[in-house]
């Protein structure tokens, strides 16, 4: 926050010292006379808007020339964007996630270890540890670290939360306290918390990219059914039914909203892993992993914020008259 206030403190201080500079140099008589000849304009200022004009007339010509749908192709790019952002962090965290655990599993494999204190385990708790829901295996004979009775395996997902409840579960059965027990499952549960923070992160980007994405859809959606009035009013007066012309509508804005959102994802899952590549430890290396449940949630966003969008440009087309439809001459 004090970031930003300094940042946009300075903004507006460097933005202010041109327009004083120019009223000083500006005669009093011409002020007067609402003049602003004594303005005059900077040549940077020419040739930069001449620049700009030359470029803006020939991407104007090109796109002419190749019928290119600016309208449409903005509001993809914009959500393409927006789905590359959240898939980019999304596929950061999933990766990391997993390939991070995996790591403290080889390096730390023991995640509760029970202390020789509590004696051997009797097969009432072993039969009671193996019944836990987050319990993967229990193993009290073979290679033990010194001074370890057992160790149990547990699930990687387990947050500080779950992996507390469990530790304690597992005290309360071997009648020992939580402070006896070893293992690395707590510091695992530590690294889940955070990076499911950054999970709650994305889901917010997400939630709010789903109303932008809804508002630019749903504006293309309508200005095309406006400009398509009389094309649309043909079709009707040729045959097509209203619920027809609905579902062409509906599929135009579900084409723009899955290529975008599946280009999004591509791109963004190529982002993510190449982001966690980077970061990396000497020595680590990093499987592949695509998050499929956050992904497949994102596509049937796409297609809900699609179906949303184009309702009000459906409403509004099926109710024209095909007869006023065609007397339009805009």
């Amino acid at each position: 926050m004090i970031a930003g206030l300094v940042t946009g403190v300075l903004l507006t201080l460097v933005a202010s010292l041109a327009p004083p500079r120019r009223a000083r140099g500006a005669a009093a008589l011409d002020g007067l006379r609402g003049s602003r000849s004594a303005d005059g304009i900077p040549m940077l200022r020419v040739i930069s808007g001449a620049v700009i004009l030359v470029v803006g007339a020939g991407t104007l010509v090109f796109g002419a020339l190749t019928h290119n749908p600016g309208r449409t192709s903005t509001t993809a790019t914009a959500l393409l964007i927006g789905v590359l952002l959240v898939a980019t962090v999304l596929t950061g965290q999933h990766v990391a996630r997993v390939n991070l655990l995996d790591q403290l599993d080889r390096e730390r494999p023991v995640d509760i270890a029970v202390p020789m204190t509590a004696g051997p385990l009797s097969e009432q708790q072993l039969t009671e540890l193996r019944a836990l829901p987050d319990i993967l295996g229990v193993q009290t004979s073979g290679d033990l670290p010194y001074g370890v009775s057992a160790t149990i395996d547990a699930a990687q997902r387990l947050d500080v939360q779950e992996a507390t409840k469990l530790e304690e579960s597992v005290a309360k059965i071997l009648h020992v306290g939580t402070d006896q027990l070893g293992g690395a499952l707590l510091e695992k549960a530590g690294y889940v918390n955070l990076l499911d923070i950054l999970l709650a992160v994305v889901l917010a980007l997400l939630a709010v990219a789903m109303v932008v994405f809804v508002l630019g859809i749903a504006s293309t959606t309508s200005l095309s059914v406006l400009e398509r009035c009389r094309e649309n009013s043909l079709l009707r007066a040729l045959g097509l039914s209203k619920r027809q012309l609905g579902a062409l509508i509906r599929r135009e804005a579900l084409v723009i909203s899955l290529v975008a959102t599946v280009v999004g994802l591509v791109v963004g899952w190529l982002f993510g892993m190449l982001g966690v590549m980077s970061l990396v430890v000497e020595g680590m290396t990093v499987r592949p992993v695509v998050p499929w449940g956050g992904f497949l949630l994102i596509l049937a966003g796409a297609v809900v914020v699609a179906v949303i969008a184009s309702a009000l440009p459906v409403r509004r087309a099926t109710k024209l008259n095909p007869v006023e439809g065609l007397a339009r001459v805009d």
